[in-house]
This record gives structure tokens, C-alpha cells and sequence, in this order.
């Protein structure tokens, strides 16, 4: 399991990331503390505060997931 700490920062990179977990055939999850949200889920990921780190935990591979996770790396 890939563990790595994101920012997404607003609803655009949000729906980038629903819209690219939707197409993996594999888990994949943010949470933060007690609030776990599946990343397929826009509602879940909308209810999320955007502004604040998330750590997104994923099963599988799949290139545009990793670059686009790269790129939203949050300052550790």
C-alpha cells in the first residue's frame, strides 16, 4: 500500500482526483485523523476542507494517478 501526504488546494484538483480514481480498479482513500473518504466518491471528496493536507492511500499503480499526486505533494 502507497501511503503519501497531498494538498489539493481547491475543487478543480479535486475533481481531477475523482475523476482519475474513478478510472483505477483499486482502492483509493484520504483521510486525515478519524475522516476517511473514498477517493472515488465527489461528494466525499467535496465535504473534505481543501486548504488542509490529506494523506491518500492506494493499492495499485497507475501513472496518471502517481503524476498527478506528485504534482499536489504536500510540504512534509
Amino acid at each position: 500500500m502507497s501511503k503519501k501526504l497531498i494538498l489539493l488546494g481547491n475543487i478543480d484538483a479535486a475533481k481531477t482526483l475523482v475523476s482519475m480514481a474513478e478510472t483505477c480498479d483499486f482502492d483509493i482513500d484520504l483521510d486525515y485523523g478519524n475522516i476517511r473518504v473514498d477517493a472515488k466518491s465527489i461528494i466525499g471528496v467535496l465535504s473534505l476542507d481543501l486548504r488542509k493536507p490529506w494523506n491518500i492511500s492506494y493499492d495499485g499503480t497507475n501513472d496518471a494517478l502517481e503524476g498527478f499526486i506528485n504534482e499536489h505533494l504536500a510540504a512534509s
